[in-house]
């Protein structure tokens, strides 16, 4: 077993199958956050393998039928998710403090993703994303996702959305 894997925490509960990586932990961080970024999810560092997300509520009206709205996201983990590579060669920032945010008010910041409204109302969602180990498995993975607060139909969109 790396060191990596042997500071992550155990899993626990349902496993996703589409949530599973053999990829390095520093790696496979660096591709959540990316995708996160890339959905508009403003992200909190609460320890290495472990994103405080928030998905702040839309605003206006909602648009009834356009789907994904107000992002050019295109691809959640399964369709991005790295091959390789060493955490310093993926541009990983160095551990930081707990309160450390990832995302800041910026020009290149992007509008968060919001679902037709029959599946997404568009509430506010916080949830985190943590990396953890398969107990028995070396080397394999698994991104826990779980709700916070927030309005479950909006989180059943935002957890496809990042898991496909």
């Amino acid at each position: 077993m790396t060191s990596g894997t042997s500071m992550l925490r155990v899993h626990h509960g349902a496993l996703d199958t589409h949530t599973i990586t053999t990829r390095a932990p520093p790696v496979a961080m660096k591709h959540v956050r990316e995708v996160l970024q890339g959905m508009g999810v403003e992200i909190q560092l609460e320890s290495e393998y472990r994103y405080r997300c928030i998905r702040v509520r839309r605003e206006g009206p909602p648009a009834i039928g356009l789907g994904l709205q107000g992002s050019t996201f295109t691809g959640g983990l399964s369709t991005r998710l790295p091959v390789s590579g060493s955490a310093a060669a993926c541009g990983v920032p160095p551990h930081g403090d707990a309160t450390t945010a990832l995302t800041t008010e910026s020009p290149t910041r992007r509008v968060p993703v919001y679902g037709d409204v029959t599946q997404d109302p568009g509430d506010e969602v916080r949830f985190f994303v943590e990396l953890t180990r398969l107990d028995g498995l070396n080397d394999t993975i698994s991104l826990d996702i779980r709700r916070l607060k927030g309005n479950l139909r909006s989180y059943k969109f935002l957890y496809d959305t990042l898991r496909e």
